[in-house]
């Protein structure tokens, strides 16, 4: 059994990697290995499974997919040359909007697919159309506020 805390902290980017592949390594034999980080996208890039413990609380158990789809905010990123008209497109047809900082649109309340067929008969073109399920480190924030407390993954 490996048990880490905070085990990027410091190191290069040359040691980071060697670390990952360390920790790969040994749970590819079998082995268990144990890392408590507030570095969230550090642990989406390594861990497989989460467990989240806040105020000796169990908040999950899961496998990292899981734990994003059961508890992530997912939202379709839209991109196109008519931002302002087409952001009030959706609006009028019930999607919530974050405009983001590229000048994009996250959307919230709409799939993709409804997102492309209201574009199509509107004629607005789409430079971007992607669908995301939310990071690691907007996920966890959500279980903690719901559960309370400081938390380490």
């Amino acid at each position: 059994m490996l048990v880490l805390d905070e085990p990027v902290n410091g190191l290069d980017t040359e040691g980071i990697r060697w670390l990952r592949d360390l920790m790969r390594s040994m749970a590819a034999e079998g082995r268990t290995v144990l890392v408590s980080s507030h570095l969230m996208s550090e642990m989406s890039m390594v861990a497989d499974h989460l467990i989240v413990i806040s105020r000796g609380r169990l908040l999950a158990d899961t496998s990292m997919p899981d734990f994003i789809q059961r508890h992530g905010r997912p939202y379709v990123r839209v991109r196109t040359p008519d931002t302002e008209g087409f952001g009030r497109e959706l609006e009028r047809n019930g999607a919530s909007l974050a405009r983001t900082a590229d000048g994009g649109l996250d959307v919230v309340g709409m799939p993709a697919g409804e997102i492309s067929r209201l574009a199509a008969l509107g004629g607005f073109p789409l430079d971007e159309l992607s669908t995301h399920a939310g990071s690691l480190e907007e996920t966890f924030l959500e279980v903690i506020a719901e559960g309370g407390g400081n938390t380490r993954v």
